[in-house]
């Protein structure tokens, strides 16, 4: 059984992740706290796990790299698009921190409710039933947005959300898909690939 000092350890080891903050986070949230109680003893191996009949958590790493690709800060506003039952989102609330705002979507009822529950103690979070894509314009503009799911194009309302200097990190493609970065600029945007991935699609 995989303990969170070994994986701790392990991303230390790995330079995987660049913000230390994020280390912090990871070290500072019991990644157990959300997922069933059957998959507890689970909690800090370096897989997919599931949380409903249909959705995964992402493994401890593909999470952690996605959040670190974003360069985030404390007081960044953040959207985020598949909030599963929550983890990734307190990582990224305990990051942007008191002065921060992280608003967070979810398509699966279920999975929504779940993540009310566990972030019920987390002040800068909004918690949003639906599928994200068309961003939230009540917080915009953002500083940064995190997409946990595919898509073949780049949201184009959620681009119009983002700061001019912001950042979407998301993976871009179909069966064969590339985390991409794209930072807006004043005039168009500027894109990088950081490797490939395979999530699950998101719906349109």
């Amino acid at each position: 059984m995989s303990t969170k000092k070994a994986m701790l350890e392990s991303l230390k080891n790995g330079n995987l992740i660049k913000n230390s903050n994020i280390l912090k986070a990871f070290n500072k949230i019991k990644r157990e706290d959300f997922l069933p109680d059957y998959l507890k003893d689970l909690a800090y191996a370096d897989a997919p796990l599931p949380i409903s009949k249909t959705e995964s958590m992402n493994q401890i790493s593909t999470t952690l790299f996605f959040i670190d690709a974003l360069n985030l800060n404390s007081g960044h506003t953040v959207l985020e698009v598949g909030a599963g039952s929550g983890y990734s989102t307190a990582i990224l609330s305990e990051i942007v921190g008191k002065t921060g705002n992280v608003v967070s979507f979810e398509l699966d009822k279920e999975l929504h409710e779940k993540a009310k529950k566990n972030l019920k103690k987390y002040s800068n979070v909004t918690l949003v039933l639906g599928n994200g894509l068309k961003g939230f314009p009540d917080k915009a503009p953002y500083d940064r947005a995190i997409l946990f799911g595919a898509l073949e194009k780049n949201p184009e309302a959620i681009m119009n959300q983002l700061k001019v200097g912001g950042v979407l990190v998301y993976p871009k493609g179909s069966i064969l898909q590339s985390l991409v970065r794209i930072k807006k600029l004043q005039k168009g945007l500027k894109s990088e690939s950081l490797g490939e991935y395979r999530l699950s699609k998101l719906i349109n």
